[in-house]
């Protein structure tokens, strides 16, 4: 990279020598304090110092000699310095006092830990005391499992508005992990409960949620890094229909209790005709490519969802190929803007808590789940509608024979996976096994673990799969959608199906001008930011001056960044390689490459924002 990581290697190794001399003159004072600070220190610096030498080794594919080696004397000294907490006589609440928490927190945390990006969960709290004195410590991410609700209403209050992720349930730590934006080279839990027996029953089920949400994170990030350019702009260009159309989170539904949720698998054909017999006495969500295959069985779908965003093109074609009004059309803001113009009877709108610093500015809801499909979208969808009852319907997750799609079902939508691509084994319907592909195989683990999550949460639930020969899904019922009709009573018992949306949408014209407003504002500032790094960057004698100059804008890029979803998205993978949420820095050559694509994003968002104001 041009800004010579070397350099910083050295630097670091320097500060590292500097603060051992300075702990060896401490340990013969008894100012504890004064020791806690500088081992803190170290411990970010020995992080700083591996980040820089992964770096610098894969910029040069060779092993990097630098010549830090701690000092023996002082390594045993900081051992047995954190290890205090062991000769420690603790009040009956020790987690509730200042001084236990900073002992307890001198023996937890790894020699090395970046106080950053490293995350700290803490489990059974007693009070925020612990939080506190991590925060004062300079931890940044701090994920608190509160399952028992033990803290107080305004320790929760200062808990939330000093950044830390609260948790109540295993299912919003794995949306934490989700969501966050941290590369976290490091994961340490701690208990604050004296129970050993709820350490050892909680521990296993926080390490699962924290693997399920990082690998949420990865499939989060591998989408938003294909799409995430087209996504953001889809935003700005769709961000007025917020004040325009209903948010699903005001919808109601009543008057029927059975959901079937339809895709446009292979095993749709064989359901199509019998569905059309019933659709009176169900709740039809369909995806927005089975329109085609429902509308010739004359089936009309109570609700319809777009997701993907699809190019100016598709959208176009699907516009003008719609002969009839959908009833209700869902829509993420993320797709082509072109598909608000379908007909339909009711728009309804939802968007992504990605797009965390739009709700704020709008107040509104964000959709309260990560989908990587329609169907799985929906399976949230209608459980958030309070439907007990919800079948599967050609969401085969699996090709069959020569197909992934039922006839018809490319008629308004390309196919987005090619056959060569289902070659991955599982479980099938029928108990042989099928072939799905990978981001298939990623849903049908997903659809799973809803299983799962509902059947804890409601009793008499009912999820059931009736794509006849499609993939097994464990947690679900494998039966025909004719069972299961007359599993619930449906045939020949029509149900007045009654939609109506509560309230007032929280978005108003001004807002979404205003936010719009604040997005070209920074993008502009975002490019002036870029354009120094450029020149900085391109001068050609390196020094540990032009380096801090650099240093001084790239931190003034991150702070912009960090308040700024949509450059966030568009960027995803790029922004992560530099500024600290992905590990694969070194493949970025030069800052001057990174921040001329950021340049060219920042001056895409601000051009659509611009182009809205003045609509």
């Amino acid at each position: 990279m041009n800004l010579v990581p070397k350099i910083k290697i050295e630097q670091i190794t320097a500060n590292l020598e500097a603060i051992d001399q300075q702990i060896k003159h401490a340990a013969l004072s008894t100012n504890h304090n004064n020791i806690r600070n500088l081992i803190d220190q170290r411990r970010q610096l020995l992080a700083d110092l591996k980040t820089e030498i992964e770096l610098e080794q894969n910029q040069k594919t060779t092993i990097v000699d630098f010549a830090y080696t701690p000092n023996q004397q002082i390594t045993l000294f900081i051992n047995a310095w954190c290890d205090r907490i062991k000769n420690a006589k603790p009040k009956a609440k020790p987690f509730q006092e200042t001084d236990f928490c900073n002992l307890f927190l001198d023996h937890t945390l790894p020699k090395s830990w970046n106080f950053n990006t490293d995350v700290l969960v803490i489990h059974g709290p007693l009070s925020s005391t612990i939080f506190s004195v991590a925060l004062e410590r300079g931890q940044k991410n701090i994920v608190v499992f509160d399952a028992n609700k033990t803290l107080q209403p305004d320790e929760i209050d200062w808990t939330l508005n000093a950044g830390i992720m609260l948790c109540y349930t295993p299912r919003d730590i794995e949306i934490t992990f989700a969501m966050l934006q941290s590369p976290a080279d490091q994961i340490v839990t701690i208990s604050c409960d004296p129970d050993p027996a709820y350490t050892s029953d909680t521990k296993p089920l926080i390490t699962e949620a924290i693997n399920s949400g990082k690998k949420n994170r990865i499939e989060n990030t591998l989408t938003a890094t294909k799409f995430g350019r087209s996504w953001s702009k889809n935003v700005i260009n769709n961000l007025h229909h917020m004040a325009q159309c209903p948010n699903f989170h005001q919808m109601d539904v009543s008057g029927v209790d059975n959901a079937v949720i339809v895709a446009s698998g292979p095993s749709l054909t064989k359901n199509i005709d019998y569905l059309s017999e019933i659709q009176d006495s169900v709740f039809i969500v369909s995806a927005l490519r089975s329109l085609p295959l429902l509308q010739n069985a004359n089936i009309k779908p109570d609700l319809v969802i777009q997701l993907d965003a699809e190019d100016d093109e598709v959208a176009k074609k699907l516009v003008a190929n719609l002969d009839f009004d959908i009833p209700n059309f869902l829509l993420e803001l993320t797709v082509n803007q072109k598909f608000f113009q379908a007909r339909a009877e009711q728009k309804i709108c939802s968007l992504s808590r990605l797009f965390f610093d739009a709700h704020e500015k709008l107040g509104s809801k964000p959709t309260p789940f990560d989908s990587p499909s329609v169907s799985v979208y929906a399976l949230y969808l209608c459980n958030f509608l309070k439907f007990k009852n919800i079948c599967f319907v050609g969401q085969d997750l699996a090709a069959d024979g020569h197909k992934q799609y039922a006839d018809g079902a490319t008629g308004l939508l390309p196919a987005h996976a090619k056959l060569s691509m289902f070659d991955i084994e599982v479980p099938g319907f029928y108990g042989d096994t099928v072939l799905t592909r990978s981001a298939y195989y990623h849903q049908i683990k997903k659809c799973s673990t809803i299983a799962k999550d509902l059947a804890e949460q409601i009793s008499d639930i009912k999820l059931v799969n009736a794509t006849e020969g499609g993939a097994f899904i464990d947690g679900f019922e494998h039966m025909s959608l004719k069972s299961f009709a007359k599993q619930q009573g449906l045939e020949g018992q029509p149900r007045t199906k009654n939609i109506t949306f509560r309230g007032v949408t929280s978005a108003s014209e001004k807002d979404v001008l205003s936010y719009l407003k604040t997005t070209s504002t920074s993008m502009k500032q975002i490019i002036k930011t870029a354009d120094k790094i450029i020149k900085l960057d391109q001068e050609p004698n390196k020094h540990r001056g032009l380096q801090k100059k650099i240093e001084k804008e790239v931190k003034k890029f991150k702070s912009l960044n960090k308040n700024s979803s949509l450059l966030q998205i568009s960027m995803q993978e790029n922004i992560a390689k530099v500024i600290g949420t992905s590990h694969e820095a070194q493949k970025i050559s030069s800052y001057s490459e990174f921040f001329e694509k950021a340049k060219t994003n920042a001056l895409c968002l601000m051009q659509a924002a611009e182009k809205q104001l003045h609509s």
